[in-house]
């Protein structure tokens, strides 16, 4: 049965996940000149997170590729 994951709990995890995230932007930027954002999207934006018993639930990010070096964007295989 899917229920509501309380607030608490969604603000725990959202935040786990963007301590992840800003460290992957900060890195892709240091080390790649790799300029990103990312941004929460889906149920999680919206403080709708569902959750099937104790099982996992998923927060969906979209990671957004503002500028690069022209290497990237000539071989994508590369990036």
């Amino acid at each position: 049965m899917y229920t509501l994951v309380d607030e608490a709990e969604a603000k725990r995890y959202r935040s786990a996940c963007a301590n992840i995230l800003t460290q992957t932007r900060d890195t892709l930027n240091r080390k790649y000149e790799i300029n990103t954002q990312f941004t929460l999207v889906g149920s999680g934006a919206r403080n709708l997170i569902t959750r099937n018993g104790n099982g996992p639930y998923d927060l969906d990010y979209n990671l957004q590729i503002i500028s690069m070096p022209q290497k990237y964007w000539d071989d994508l295989n590369n990036l």
